[in-house]
């Protein structure tokens, strides 16, 4: 992202004659936008910001410039207090990807219509998501308090693997995933249903206890309005991780056997 005089001296809180000072006082950690010929508009970076802001939070009456160099020269404007505050200013939503990012990637997600993930990966990723959640819900030593976004997020997995099987054709049948709606057990038919084969009773059994757990798919995204079919059944923590792992990994294999 690129700045502007007024905007940086904005963001900085500061007039631009003093901008204008600082940007040559500090040329040897600014970018040489920011010290441009004469006749080129002064374009600051993200990077120029954090030198600038690091400069403004010591500066006084009577600086201690060569303290603030060896700062910079520390990198020390790096720290998050600069960094948080320079998101203050900044739209969460940019045009451009960061110049500055070697593997993009690795620190945010380019947002288009032409760019998004296959229903199997997003399978996966609220597989992998539930995972995550379980484990920081066990190491509280309270999983109640963390249960629903953990149960959410394996039966939204399922349903989405259970649509994919249930499927004909390489491409989702949208009109079937529409009919089905969020319902596992009609889900499970249908994976039956086309494959002609029922699955294994065990298999049933745990698809059967996540949609008994949740008939409509809305119980673990709110406080229930309405009251579910279990009421003071128990459920094992490590047991269900144990049958959640057994059926994903059931589930991704027939995924893969179904596209080989």
């Amino acid at each position: 992202m690129k700045y502007g005089v007024a905007e940086t001296a904005r963001i900085l809180e500061i007039d631009i004659r003093q901008l204008k000072t600082w940007a040559y006082q500090f040329r040897d950690n600014l970018s040489a936008s920011a010290n441009p010929e004469k006749g080129t508009p002064r374009i600051f970076t993200v990077e120029d910001l954090l030198v600038l802001l690091y400069v403004g939070h010591f500066w006084e009456d009577e600086p201690d410039v060569e303290a603030i160099v060896a700062g910079l020269n520390s990198e020390y404007h790096l720290e998050d207090i600069y960094v948080h505050t320079l998101w203050n200013h900044t739209p969460l939503i940019q045009d451009d990807v960061p110049e500055n990012l070697d593997e993009p990637s690795r620190h945010g997600l380019l947002i288009s219509p032409r760019i998004h993930l296959k229903q199997i990966e997003i399978a996966r990723s609220y597989h992998r998501a539930a995972n995550a959640l379980w484990d920081k819900a066990n190491d509280s030593g309270f999983p109640m308090t963390d249960c629903y976004p953990v149960l959410f997020a394996y039966r939204h997995a399922l349903e989405l693997y259970l649509k994919m099987l249930g499927k004909a054709g390489k491409e989702l049948d949208h009109n079937l995933g529409k009919e089905l709606d969020h319902n596992l057990k009609a889900c499970m038919e249908a994976v039956e249903k086309h494959y002609d084969k029922k699955v294994s009773p065990l298999t049933k059994e745990w698809i059967m206890t996540l949609h008994q757990m949740d008939e409509t798919g809305w119980h673990f995204r709110y406080e229930p309005e309405t009251e579910g079919t279990m009421d003071g059944q128990w459920l094992d923590w490590s047991h269900f991780r144990y049958a959640m792992d057994t059926l994903f990994n059931a589930l991704d294999f027939a995924w893969l056997a179904m596209h080989r």
